[in-house]
């Protein structure tokens, strides 16, 4: 994955790398640090400002939902837990 400052996001496959799919005005900040979950159906986004976002991308490429009433402030980094787990259990 790769943001742009326009908050479009381009989706690329793995291993031909390949540009997958493109989703426009996706990511309401500017990404300084992206992070995918290990099940590919979660995106951290840190800012350039240390403001951290998770993203849900459940529906497939073509929709990119940030989950509402998660942010923390101050954040230079993210680390997913090895372990699969629902968001709220």
């Amino acid at each position: 994955m790769k943001s742009r400052d326009s908050g479009a996001l381009h989706i690329y496959s793995l291993p031909e790398i390949q540009l997958h799919s493109i989703v426009k005005n996706a990511l309401v900040l500017p990404a300084k640090t992206l992070s995918l979950s290990c099940n590919g159906k979660k995106l951290a986004l840190i800012s350039k400002h240390h403001v951290l976002r998770l993203y849900d991308l459940t529906d497939g490429d073509k929709a990119v939902k940030p989950m509402q009433g998660f942010e923390r402030k101050e954040v230079w980094s993210v680390e997913w837990d090895a372990v699969i787990r629902e968001w709220g259990s």
